[in-house]
């Protein structure tokens, strides 16, 4: 299911000059998706089965290409995320595009900070996209 647009907004992208593959994503949390409704109501928080397909769907504009994870190596949830104390996220992203059993994959290192205070992270990811045929 695709989040875009429902659960966050992207407001601005950034790619390295340097790589290509290297972005930093400005992106809004939509206060209004269901999701809130149930996680947890009247305090609501970002479930990090959302983030982590947020980061994917970022991931995915970045290369052009469609995606399933293919292997988490590291997912760690540092701080709580909610659309109303902290609506405004950066997402950084670095992939890098190897060969593997004659397959090509994406590795990936992201996180996510508040926008507001850089010292609030909200996540860190490392693992293996795999392009959809």
């Amino acid at each position: 299911m695709k989040l875009q647009d429902t659960y966050f907004k992207i407001d601005n992208i950034n790619v390295s000059a340097e790589n290509q593959l290297q972005a930093q994503f400005e992106v809004t949390l939509l206060e209004d998706h269901p999701v809130y409704q149930g996680h947890f109501p009247g305090e609501p928080v970002s479930p990090g089965v959302c983030s982590l397909q947020m980061v994917k769907e970022c991931a995915q504009i970045l290369a052009r290409k469609e995606f399933f994870i293919g292997y988490v190596k590291q997912y760690k949830l540092l701080s709580v995320m909610t659309p109303q104390k902290n609506p405004k996220i950066i997402i950084g992203i670095q992939l890098t595009e190897e060969e593997k059993e004659e397959k090509k994959i994406y590795k990936i290192k992201a996180s996510a900070t508040d926008a507001a205070n850089s010292e609030t992270k909200f996540l860190d990811l490392s693992g293996e996209l795999t392009p959809i045929s």
